[in-house]
């Protein structure tokens, strides 16, 4: 990792970047962004990236693994890149060319929500 993990929804989010080995002193290269249980440093129970880019996030981004299919953890540019932005369901890329790349992402891909509630009452002791 080259630059700092993020936090979007309930996913942690890392760059990876692998220099140009033609020229060591040119800044470019390419890279992965990686989507993980920032608990467990595992895949991520549900899809994070919209693979086929349909805006649906189901079966379709999923890749088959020895006939399982399976949650994609990382997503390859051929290019190198910065740390990406979010803005509500999107993910923007911005490239070593100078352009942005966009994807749509579902940010709440681990289901975290709420497990319990109790109210506390304060009784005056």
């Amino acid at each position: 990792m080259v630059t700092q993990n993020q936090f979007q929804g309930s996913a942690l989010i890392g760059n990876t970047r692998i220099p140009d080995a033609s020229d060591p002193c040119a800044p470019s290269g390419r890279g992965v962004i990686m989507s993980i249980d920032p608990f467990t440093g595992a895949r991520l129970v549900e899809t994070f990236f919209d693979i086929n880019g349909d805006s649906v996030f189901n079966a379709g981004d999923l890749i088959e693994i020895d006939g399982v299919p399976t949650v994609v953890s990382g997503l390859a540019l051929n290019t190198g890149f910065s740390n990406p932005s979010f803005l509500d369901k999107k993910m923007y890329i911005p490239t070593d060319d100078g352009s942005i790349s966009t994807l749509d992402i579902n940010p709440f891909s681990t289901g975290a929500s709420r497990t319990s509630w109790r109210e506390l009452i304060n009784t005056g002791n």
